[in-house]
């Protein structure tokens, strides 16, 4: 166990280091270009701090990247089994000690025990005096809210606080769409990238996506790469079925299993390409005949025309974020008692209320499995006043808060409780303005979007109906605990079928559409209703559904 005075010395050791590489002020709200520089900063600072943890190659440099960003950037196979973890505060020196240990043994793990107390503390001082730099660097109101009474910044890491200013970013809907276009690039634009590389660069674009509020789920990345590698006519159809009937979903398997095909066709065209006495130059020639020796490889005017048009295009679309993105503002993170955990949908008011659920404090985006296993209220549903800036929360207490809607006249709105199988009405005038009730229960499936027509009907999308399974485990608390643990792949699953209610205002069903085997459409999370069609919108599918509505 380290000393206070060691404490002390690391501490200042520590801080030494951050006065001497001082970072750039940030000067009003932060913006994107303001944090990635901070990020650069301190990038070149934490990994002169050294380590043996996480390979020992690269100091601290995850303190600043995070785990996923890290993993990127070091591009090292010898760390692919690597925990990526926090160093935990470690156990007593003693508690190493064997019977018939001797004095040799005894003094090699009481050194190795004060060399595990000794990068503990170093990663704590890093983390404390990194936040206080960057408190300092920052104007207060954009980092007041994670200070804690008596406290202060105490628990905040250098990762959690470069989070918590991504939030301040202003990105509108139009630079949303360019940011999510750039990640939805086919293949077939970096034709010379191997399966392996276009699937690191989903990654990297992944986490900028994120970086910039367009957040790109696991499976919206998984069902794109899968979607790049079955356009690209270059598997055999064969391979395609037997990794249909394998259902590899998991990230890092679908990659190497379409990596090693990958591979096995280079191969074998390279070597009909030499017998042919023919030229095989590249991953490139995947796509492409091979061609003779002495042959033009020159491109097409027309090729080069177009090249030269999306490359401007591309570069105009990425200086119009960086200029347009400084000029927005993100309206609220949170309430007075904490920040968002799950924001998940919204309806504007005629007055200009924003009404919005946070479906869960606890869990994020992507381990909604977890919430439902843990199967405990941390949901609510909230109001944005954009007159006063300030957000109210209407109701907490909510099982998995997922889609909002108001009635016709604005009079109540629903939210969904998506864990309960139930929706409920919470009224927004009248004698029971403040009072909210169950609207309609015992639904066939799990609630997710709900919008209104405005006419007197809601539309309710079910991304899978009811499963017997989950049901019976919330009396397993031992079962759940062991399902909690599984790879994400094993989890409980939604069943492949195509679900939307129609509801009218009184809480009846007055209509049902259903896609019994998911062929066309599964999973549906958003129905809305225009000029006589409903638009459906789903996690499974790389499409979106319209149904022509007939007359009631």
């Amino acid at each position: 166990m380290s000393t206070t005075a060691d404490i002390v010395a690391i501490t200042e050791m520590v801080r030494a280091k951050f006065v001497a590489n001082p970072l750039d002020r940030i000067v009003g709200q932060p913006s994107i270009s303001s944090v990635r520089l901070l990020v650069k900063q301190l990038a070149k600072i934490v990994p002169s701090f050294k380590t043996t943890q996480w390979g020992g190659k690269h100091g601290h440099l995850k303190l600043a990247l995070g785990i996923k960003k890290y993993k990127l950037v070091i591009i090292d196979p010898d760390l692919s089994e690597v925990d990526f973890g926090k160093i935990q505060e470690p156990s007593l020196a003693s508690d190493k000690f064997k019977e018939n240990d001797d004095a040799n043994a005894v003094e090699k793990k009481k050194a190795a025990h004060k060399v595990l107390w000794r990068e503990y503390e170093s990663q704590e001082a890093i983390n404390a005096v990194g936040v206080e730099m960057i408190v300092e660097a920052v104007d207060e109101q954009y980092v007041a809210q994670l200070e804690a009474d008596y406290i202060g910044y105490t628990g905040v890491t250098i990762f959690g606080m470069l989070e918590h200013l991504r939030t301040w970013y202003k990105v509108t809907n139009a630079q949303q769409l360019a940011i999510k276009e750039r990640f939805l690039a086919p293949w077939s634009e970096t034709p010379d990238a191997h399966v392996s590389t276009y699937a690191r660069q989903l990654d990297k674009r992944q986490i900028e996506c994120s970086e910039l509020k367009v957040p790109v789920s696991d499976a919206d990345k998984l069902l794109h790469f899968i979607g790049q590698m079955f356009s690209s006519d270059l598997f055999e159809r064969k391979f395609l079925d037997d990794w249909e009937d394998a259902d590899a979903v998991d990230w890092k398997a679908t990659v190497e299993h379409f990596s090693n095909e990958f591979g096995k066709i280079g191969r074998a065209r390279e070597r009909a390409a030499e017998r042919a006495g023919e030229e095989y130059s590249s991953a490139a020639a995947l796509t492409q005949p091979a061609r003779r020796k002495g042959a033009s490889t020159q491109p097409s005017n027309a090729a080069v025309s177009a090249i030269s048009e999306y490359a401007a295009a591309l570069e105009l679309r990425v200086d119009e974020l960086q200029t347009l993105v400084d000029d927005q503002s993100v309206l609220t993170t949170g309430t007075e008692d904490g920040a968002f955990g799950f924001t998940d949908d919204v309806d504007v008011a005629s007055d200009g209320l924003i009404y919005f659920t946070d479906a869960s404090s606890k869990f994020g985006q992507g381990e909604y499995a977890l919430d439902l296993l843990e199967f405990r209220p941390h949901g609510s549903l909230l109001v944005y006043d954009p007159a006063t800036g300030q957000t109210r929360r209407l109701l907490d207490n909510l099982y998995f808060a997922n889609g909002v809607a108001l009635s016709s006249d604005e009079s109540f709105l629903l939210v969904n409780e998506t864990w309960k199988y139930r929706i409920l009405r919470y009224w927004l005038k009248g004698e029971r303005a403040g009072q909210h009730e169950v609207f309609i229960d015992n639904l066939p499936g799990f609630p997710d979007g709900v919008s209104g027509n405005g006419s007197g009907t809601f539309w309710v999308a079910l991304p899978s109906p009811r499963k017997q399974d989950v049901d019976d485990m919330h009396a397993s608390p031992w079962l759940k605990n062991i399902v909690a643990k599984l790879p994400k792949w094993m989890l409980p699953k939604a069943i492949e079928y195509g679900l939307v209610l129609a509801l009218d205002e009184q809480g009846n069903i007055i209509a049902s559409y259903h896609d019994p085997d998911g062929k066309h459409l599964r999973e549906i999370t958003s129905v809305e209703e225009h000029q006589g069609s409903i638009y459906l919108g789903s996690l499974g599918n790389d499409r979106i559904g319209q149904l022509e509505l007939k007359p009631r």
